[in-house]
Parts: structure tokens; C-alpha cells; sequence
């Protein structure tokens, strides 16, 4: 795990100012890798383009300078940011007593593209961005993992290209803008990071399971995709035999570390099961933080699973009182506005862990969610798909489940039920907002449960919350891993009948059938809280004197996006318990606020 950063002129050599403006930015992400920086750079007098590549390197596997970057060997420089968790078998299966500079993951890289090239990158399992030098080949070719996990951003600039793994390393290249499609489609409707925009004009990312191919010769960009999901039709015979092999060797693969490994245990079923699979390969401490505060507090279900499974389990007190305190420093390390508090909360709790136990790595059980459909729309998406393909036994079964498991009461949401099953969309009120632009249209076939899955993991969930946790955890040095955003799984998930995902008033249903021997607790648990915080209560509170003060000098009314007096109006009714904004909303539009006062003042 690092940080990256390059650049390429297709028409001179960069200046010493410029090299000297690209050292700035790789000290700016320091955080990514503290453990080394290096550098390299190439001019190619026949095609008059200059190369610049730099890495700043957090060391996890290889700890000797064999494995710093760029990597070099023979004709091919090398960039990465991330890990390819399966490269001993890919050592074994492609280059078996071939000789190897490293014990790295990062010189299988270059092996797999010098064997495969570009169609070589289907081969990883991993998380990844990477930039790859082809001397030879006078090319560039930038690559990004399948689900967004590792970030890579680019803009071209006057006949230059400028790339690295977070926006503020290019911040200093372009004139700043705010993307006002994407301020909108946020304040709106809360989406973020559903495409290629960022909230800075000009500013992109390279997409998700592709790669872009720079021909220094022709100035020609390609980007193609390298993977997609399957269509798979055949029956299996044992799904949850399936998939529970599948997620074994997904947490077995991610172990591979030479330095001390962690996990994140929030007495979930997705984390609980990510330690359990983790401590039957070898011993590791789980790490969690808990709360003071009984309504937010996972406490009992951490000790239950604790002490059903004999963890290793360091407990670290969590005091909700100092997230307000971190508002600004968590939207310097996030670079755009954030979608609530509970981002704040994600980013105290690897501080925590950085500061009370010095880890460099820890597994997380992020992503469960979106492949096994266990949000509480997917049980209202299910029953509308049941109503609408009349499958009438299925609707028996997650209807009178439900209610005999006792569930039915924690899925139960009416304003979620109306959105699902009427397809009436919650009457928020947004008058405040000056801005017209083109909204997202999410879900759009909601009843086509295959397909809204993908969409979640492609677009709406699983790419935003890559980008909250990568920036908040790699803050702290720390990077994550993630089993259940293994392809392997993630492709077997998408293409599993709907009941092995939604049972009896179940989401997840695959996943507590695979894991038995799991404390009962905690594999039939029924509520779900995750990164809870008193939001309501802030806003009504403590932010009460922040809000008025920030919105009577509004950044944004001054940038002609919203009427200030129209959303503070609207607060005031929220403050006195009536009108139609929530917390979330008011959020959402506090921190834009001061992102633009941050970027734009």
C-alpha cells in the first residue's frame, strides 16, 4: 500500500520548477508512505515527451529496499499502490524456477504484462492502482482494480497528463472549479463517486476494472476494461459449500504480510466472520473501538463473540463528543465533502488503532453488504420483485419468515417500504437549492435484483465507501484489506438465486448458513448498527452556533448554488421539530459548505 504520483509532457521536458512542484505533491501524501520515497524520470528525445514517475512506499511485503518503486527491470517502470493478494500462485503457475529480484508482489507484475501484456491484468486478485512505463513499447498504461478499492485520479493539462493517488497532488496543475453537476447530484440526492467526476473540473478517475493505454507516440488514450461480471446459468450443487471455500481462501490470500496483521471487529456478523476465518490461519489480535454511550455501544455482542471464540480482543474507549472536533481534518484527508458524521467516527477509530497499537494492516469485513444484499431495501426489493414476477411462495417466505423469526420489526421502514414497493420517492424539501442539474437515476431497476446488486457494487455504495475508508485509514498508514471484495466471491454472489441471498425475513442468508460453528448471537442477529453517531442531536446542539455563523457568510450562496436564507429558514424548522429536512441533508450541506469555503475562498 502507497501512494503514487506521475506525469507526462508530450511536448518538452518538464522544467525544474515543475519537478520541483512534483516533489510538493508526493510529500503531500506521506501519510500514504512514510517508510520511502523515490523517483524516476525518462525524456525521450525522439518523440520529444518526458516521463515522470513517483512513489511514496508503505512497506507490507518485502521489507528490504528490493522492494521499493519504481520498480525497474529491463524495459519495464513500475508504480503500485495496493496489493496483488494472489501472487505466490501466480509465481507458481506462470514463472515456476524462474529467478525473481524480490519476494514482492509488485515484480509479479511486471512478469504477468511482460508474459500477458494489457490482458495479463485479468490474472490479479487484488486491490490495485498502478502506472506501468513500457520503454520498449513507448507506452504508459494506467490500471485500477475491479471495485474501486485503490484510487487513481488524472487530469490533462495543456498537452501534459498528471496522475496520483489522491486530488490534492494535482490540485496545483489546474485552475480550480467546482464540478457544479456533481455538487448538485451530492446535495440532492447524497451520491458521490457513482462516476468518473470528481467535485474539482478536469479532475477524473481512471475507471474501475480497466486501464488506460498512452501511446507517447500517437498522444492516443485507450481505455479498455480487462474484467466484467459473469453470466453464469449452471446450477451448483452446494452453494454454501461454494461459497464458503470461496471466502476462506479470500481471507487465507489477504494474510500475506511481513508485518503484524489486525482485524476490525465491530460485533457485526460480517467482521465477526472475517476474525473467526482469520484466526483458523494463524493467531491475530482483533482491534475494537467501543462506545461509552449504551444506545451506540456494540460492547456486549464484542464480548459475546469473544468469548464464544476465544479472540484476542483489545478494546479501545470511543467518546462521540470528539467528532465534531474532527470535521475539518477529516475533510482534509477526504478532499470532497463527506456524506455524514459516521465518516468521522471510520476516521477516529484507525487513529486509534495507529496510535494505541502502531498496525499497518487490518482485515475488514466491508463489502458483505452489497454482495449478499443485506441493506434493508434489498428485503423491500425482494418482496416487490415477488409481487411483480408472482413468485407467490417466494412472498410467503420472506413475508411469514419475517415475521415468525421476529425480524420483521427490524426490517420495517415505511418510508423505505413506499420508495420500494410504490416507487414513491421520499418528498424531501430542497427549494434552498439554486442549482438545476441532471440528477442520478439510481435504482432504475430496482426489481431486477441482479442488476441493482451491480449497480451498488459498480456505482452506488461500494465505490464510495472505498473512497471514505481509503482515505481515512490511509491517514494513518494503515492499509485494508477486504475478503469480501474478492472477485471470486463477488462474481459467485451476483450470479446466486435471489433465496440463498434473501430467506425467511433474512438478508445474508448464504453467509449464516455457511458459518455454523459462529456464536448464534451473532450469526442471527437482527439489528444492525454500524458507525452509529447522535447526529440529530449535534445539529440541534452543539453545531447549532457553526451552522448560522458558516451560512450567514455562505460560500455557497456567493457561488450561486443555494438561497441561504431559504436553507436557513428551513434549519430553523428542523431546529423546532417540523419541516421536511433531516440530519442527513443538513450535513450534507454544512461540510460542502466548508469544502467550498476551503477550495474556493
Amino acid at each position: 500500500m502507497c501512494g503514487i504520483f506521475g506525469a507526462i509532457n508530450h511536448s518538452g521536458k518538464f522544467s525544474e520548477i515543475e519537478l520541483k512542484g512534483f516533489d510538493d505533491s508526493l510529500q503531500g501524501i506521506t501519510h500514504r508512505g512514510p517508510d520511502n520515497q523515490s523517483t524516476y524520470q525518462q525524456f525521450i528525445a525522439e518523440n520529444n515527451t518526458d516521463v515522470f514517475f513517483g512513489h511514496r512506499r508503505l512497506s507490507i511485503l518485502d521489507l528490504s529496499e528490493s522492494g521499493n518503486q519504481p520498480f525497474i527491470q529491463d524495459d519495464i517502470v513500475l508504480i503500485f499502490n495496493g496489493e496483488i493478494f494472489n501472487y505466490v500462485e501466480l509465481k507458481e503457475q506462470f514463472f515456476n524456477g524462474e529467478k525473481f529480484q524480490s519476494d514482492s508482489d509488485t515484480e509479479v507484475i511486471i512478469k504477468i504484462y511482460k508474459k500477458f501484456g494489457v490482458e495479463g491484468f485479468n490474472h490479479f486478485n487484488g486491490m490495485w492502482a498502478f502506472a506501468l512505463y513500457d520503454i520498449k513499447n513507448n507506452k504508459v498504461i494506467l490500471s485500477r482494480d475491479r471495485f474501486s478499492i485503490k484510487p487513481l485520479y488524472y487530469t490533462l493539462q495543456n498537452d501534459k497528463l498528471y496522475f496520483g493517488s489522491e486530488i490534492r497532488e494535482l490540485l496545483p496543475f489546474v485552475t480550480k472549479k467546482p464540478n457544479l453537476e456533481r455538487v448538485y447530484q451530492f446535495l440532492r440526492q447524497g451520491v458521490k463517486d457513482h462516476d468518473l467526476n470528481t467535485f474539482f473540473e478536469g479532475i477524473v478517475k481512471v475507471p474501475a476494472k480497466s486501464y488506460v493505454v498512452i501511446d507517447l507516440n500517437s498522444k492516443q488514450y485507450t481505455t479498455q476494461k480487462y474484467w466484467e461480471f459473469s453470466e453464469k446459468s449452471t446450477v451448483i450443487a452446494n452453494p454454501v459449500e461454494e461459497f464458503r471455500s470461496l471466502l476462506e481462501d479470500a481471507v487465507k490470500i489477504r494474510l500475506r504480510s511481513d508485518v503484524e496483521i489486525g482485524s476490525l471487529l465491530s460485533g457485526g456478523i460480517d467482521s465477526s466472520v472475517i476474525t473467526l476465518l482469520s484466526n483458523y490461519s494463524q493467531p491475530i489480535k482483533a482491534f475494537s473501538v467501543v462506545s461509552k454511550v449504551k444506545e451506540f455501544s456494540e460492547e456486549h455482542f464484542i464480548d459475546k463473540v469473544t468469548a464464544t471464540h476465544k479472540f484476542n480482543t483489545v478494546k479501545y474507549n470511543f467518546n462521540e463528543k470528539d467528532i465534531i472536533n474532527y470535521i475539518q481534518e477529516v475533510l482534509h484527508h477526504q478532499e470532497e465533502p463527506y456524506g455524514s458524521s459516521s465518516v468521522i467516527a471510520q476516521y477516529l477509530i484507525y487513529k486509534t488503532i495507529k496510535d494505541k497499537a502502531g498496525l499497518k494492516v487490518v482485515m475488514s469485513g466491508q463489502g458483505a453488504d452489497e454482495i449478499l444484499l443485506g441493506y434493508v431495501r434489498f428485503f423491500f426489493f425482494s418482496i416487490g420483485y415477488a409481487l411483480k414476477k408472482k413468485e407467490f411462495g417466494y412472498l410467503c417466505n420472506l413475508l411469514f419468515g419475517s415475521v415468525f423469526n421476529g425480524n420483521f420489526f427490524y426490517h420495517f421502514d415505511l418510508k423505505m417500504a413506499k420508495r420500494a414497493l410504490l416507487n414513491q420517492q421520499l418528498s424531501n424539501q430542497f427549494d434552498f437549492l439554486l442549482l438545476k442539474e441532471k440528477e442520478v437515476k439510481k435504482w432504475s431497476d430496482k426489481y431486477n435484483l441482479r442488476k441493482t446488486q451491480i449497480d451498488d457494487v459498480d456505482l452506488f455504495s461500494i465505490p464510495a465507501l472505498a473512497h471514505y475508508e481509503d482515505r481515512n485509514s490511509m491517514a494513518h498508514s494503515i492499509e485494508v484489506r477486504h475478503p469480501f471484495l474478492d472477485h471470486r466471491l463477488v462474481d459467485f454472489t451476483v450470479n446466486l438465486p435471489l433465496k440463498q441471498k434473501v430467506n425467511k425475513g433474512w438478508t445474508k442468508y448464504i453467509l449464516r448458513q455457511a458459518m455454523k460453528e459462529l456464536d448464534a448471537e451473532i450469526r442471527w442477529r437482527k439489528d444492525k448498527k454500524g458507525f452509529v453517531t447522535p447526529e440529530e442531536k449535534w445539529f440541534k446542539v452543539e453545531l447549532k452556533e457553526s451552522i448560522f455563523n458558516e451560512f450567514n457568510n455562505s460560500k455557497l450562496a456567493e457561488m450561486g448554488i443555494i438561497d441561504a436564507a431559504k436553507f436557513k429558514a428551513q434549519y430553523n424548522d428542523f431546529l423546532n421539530g417540523k419541516g421536511l429536512l433531516k440530519s442527513a441533508d443538513i450535513f450534507r450541506v454544512y461540510i460542502t459548505e466548508l469544502w467550498a469555503k476551503k477550495h474556493f475562498s
